[in-house]
């Protein structure tokens, strides 16, 4: 064990050489990251450290390496206790900067200076996660949860995510509001009880070309994607740094035109009278308009196969025993499809809102102002369309108008909203 801390050291300093410099125009040779994997996964856990911080340095190709090496070694995990598997996804989750990496394969920057720089060097954009706490914990806010576990594993959106963008995740506060219920005798239930998440377009300077806030479905968010790799390169200077033939202006103004007339489509099927602007559609789409237009696009909400089995498998073990004693019942009367199916209702409820409804006012502002920077861009996302103002302490969750018997509860200072100057 010696001989290994006093060899690890340089080990990582050899391996760290080999690896890609942020800002380089071309990436060289990828360094043999097999003998930082093996110390990673290892019992020695100050080499394990020193590992996995040079791992985490090496970026995709390291969360390439040790997810390979993971899979090879489950096999001879049948007889090893629960909690090398933990171990392992530990060790994973933080090379990749995510929790539950093993679903998705996935290498996010926590460094924007970083991910630009990897953004020039590949030519792609930059897809800018903006949550409540941290992507790579477990009580991250509740949008960002069901991404990670629904939407980012999902085949369609994991192969545009890994060859398509440079990816990113900040946080806007360091916590998501959380609630302890107590239940005495050492049952305690922990849950967080408000929070969204936004994701940013970036181009290789950090500036926004578009955001996506809330909650989507793979099949609608896998689109987006789409869509802004299309942006990305339609508002790209030409060769030599040429202006290139349309501004964000015009690109952001037609595809807004484009999502109004879908939205009037979608209501005109549901039998309401067409409006003209984005104030009075927002008004013509009311509780009830929302529930026929979630039903209208509950097959493109449905989770894919990969997603279905997170699911499944976060259900308590009685649930999913029921699911195999009822297979003559009613599919949809056993527990884990119930599940299943509340889950598709939700995301069916939040394309509406969020795919529709708040695009469309993002796509406006941005069309408007095209020079608006990520911080004022964040903060009106969160203020005008989340409703939960990042400069208030309580989010948007105190209300003085209400009675609870308590002593008041005493003033907190705000805290770091943002944790990066505007630009």
């Amino acid at each position: 064990m010696l001989a290994s801390r006093l060899t690890l050291p340089l080990l990582v300093a050899a391996t760290l050489a080999a690896l890609p410099a942020a800002a380089a125009p071309e990436a060289p040779p990828a360094p043999d990251l097999a003998p930082l994997v093996e110390a990673a996964l290892g019992a020695d856990v100050e080499a394990a450290d020193a590992a996995v911080a040079a791992l985490r340095d090496a970026g995709q190709p390291a969360v390439d390496a040790l997810l390979a090496a993971v899979r090879t070694r489950l096999g001879l995990l049948a007889t090893l206790p629960g909690r090398a598997y933990d171990r392992y996804d530990a060790v994973l989750d933080r090379v990749a900067g995510q929790r539950l990496a093993r679903n998705t394969g996935l290498y996010w920057f926590t460094d924007l200076e970083r991910a630009e720089a990897e953004a020039r060097r590949t030519g792609r954009p930059i897809l800018s996660l903006r949550l409540l706490g941290r992507l790579d914990e477990q009580y991250s806010c509740a949008n960002s949860r069901f991404f990670r576990a629904l939407i980012y594993s999902d085949p369609r959106v994991k192969e545009r995510l890994r060859d398509g963008f440079v990816l990113h995740w900040e946080p806007v506060r360091d916590t998501a509001p959380r609630i302890t219920i107590d239940l005495g005798h050492g049952k305690v239930i922990e849950r967080t009880i408000t929070g969204n998440s936004a994701h940013l377009l970036l181009d290789a300077e950090g500036r926004p070309l578009d955001a996506l806030p809330g909650l989507v479905g793979a099949a609608t968010f896998a689109r987006w994607l789409d869509d802004g790799v299309a942006l990305a390169k339609a508002v790209a200077p030409g060769p030599g740094g040429a202006r290139p033939a349309r501004t964000l202006a015009e690109v952001l103004t037609e595809r807004r035109e484009a999502l109004m007339s879908h939205w009037q489509a979608e209501l005109a099927a549901i039998g309401v009278r067409v409006p003209k602007t984005l104030v009075e559609l927002r008004g013509a789409t009311g509780p009830r308009e929302l529930e026929l237009l979630a039903g209208r696009r509950a097959a493109g909400a449905r989770l894919g196969a990969p997603a279905r089995s997170l699911v499944e498998a976060s259900q308590p073990p009685d649930a999913r025993l029921a699911a195999t004693l009822a297979i003559t019942k009613a599919r949809v009367e056993t527990p884990m499809l119930r599940v299943v199916s509340n889950v598709e209702a939700d995301l069916a409820r939040d394309e509406v809102t969020n795919a529709l409804m708040l695009h469309a006012q993002v796509l406006s502002w941005l069309a408007a102002a095209p020079r608006t920077d990520r911080r004022t861009l964040v903060e009106a996302i969160y203020r005008d369309l989340f409703l939960s103002p990042l400069d208030d302490p309580y989010f948007g969750l105190r209300d003085p108008d209400v009675f609870t018997g308590l002593d008041p509860a005493p003033d907190v200072a705000a805290g770091p909203v943002l944790g990066e100057p505007g630009r």
